[in-house]
């Protein structure tokens, strides 16, 4: 079955479907935006990554699909770009391999010219979810391991990679069982990883997963059954986690929990809030007070206000 990307326009708490291409790939997974809002990166599971013109996208053009980013793998599951998207770094859960393109060749001299696709970082079991700091400098990636089992969370060179993937590794620390999706904190101090099979979200100090990994872990908060989405917000002070409770049966809750990390760091109480959501809510956006999650179980996008 082939997948689609949608456009929707949010007003006053309400999404309205603008318009949905049928893409060129099947299992689309997971979606990566430029910082200079030039491309979309659209991950699938069989057909390697779709680079997206967004200015085609949003204009209506009927395949605005300029490339795709194939790295012989399957399983790419996040994305995301160097700080001056000249690069783009892609999981593959499948081949336990971080994927490195070089974007700024493939815009200037076309995506068949060699050396678009960079090389690739061995990490470990289950590669998915990605980010990179807010200086550019460090790729974090989560490996689930085994089903239920322990996972790590990585620390790639952001430059080594760029150029020997195979030397970018710099680090990596127990993060929980099958931790899946990972942010930064705007001030770059600190990482943030949901730990699906251990109900938890999972802080990490930046600095200490460089210098001294084994004290790199700073806080541990019980969230909801089987946390995936993870988005920050109010400067990065709190986070909003989408509790997909996936495997956990038909009976069990899905919700967004809302989490202050202050207090989580220092060991207090963070829960804040907690909010109804529909059937495996998966992946987070927040667009000032507003928050969307993607019910994948429901096949809706909802819409949320976020606590004052």
């Amino acid at each position: 079955m082939r997948g689609e990307l949608a456009v929707l326009r949010v007003s006053r708490g309400t999404e309205t479907l603008v318009r949905s291409i049928v893409l060129p790939a099947t299992g689309a997974s997971g979606m990566a935006l430029s910082h200079n809002g030039h491309w979309l990166a659209v991950t699938t599971l069989d057909d390697g990554t779709l680079l997206v013109s967004v200015a085609e996208l949003l204009a209506g053009v009927a395949d605005p699909v300029v490339s795709r980013l194939d790295d012989a793998t399957s399983g790419q599951i996040e994305a995301a770009f160097s700080i001056g998207d000249n690069y783009l770094f892609v999981t593959d859960e499948y081949s336990n391999d971080l994927s490195v393109f070089n974007i700024a060749r493939g815009v200037a001299s076309g995506f068949t010219t060699p050396n678009v696709d960079v090389g690739r970082v061995l990490l470990s079991a289950g590669p998915v979810g990605i980010a990179v700091s807010p200086d550019g400098r460090w790729v974090y990636v989560t490996t689930e391991g085994p089903s239920g089992g322990p996972g790590y969370l990585w620390v790639v060179d952001e430059q080594t990679a760029s150029q020997d993937p195979a030397a970018a590794i710099v680090s990596h620390v127990g993060a929980g069982c099958n931790p899946v999706r990972v942010v930064v904190s705007p001030s770059g101090d600190m990482v943030w990883v949901t730990a699906r099979a251990s109900d938890a979200l999972v802080g990490f100090d930046t600095a200490d997963l460089i210098a001294q990994p084994s004290h790199a872990l700073k806080a541990v908060v019980r969230v909801g059954f089987e946390p995936v989405g993870l988005a920050l917000f109010d400067g990065g002070d709190d986070a909003v986690v989408a509790n997909s409770a996936r495997f956990a049966g038909s009976a069990a809750p899905q919700n967004l929990t809302v989490v202050d990390l202050a207090a989580a760091g220092a060991g207090r109480g963070a829960i804040l809030a907690w909010i109804a959501a529909g059937t495996f809510p998966r992946e987070i956006a927040i667009d000032g007070a507003l928050g969307l999650v993607t019910n994948y179980g429901s096949d809706t996008v909802e819409a949320f206000q976020l606590p004052g």
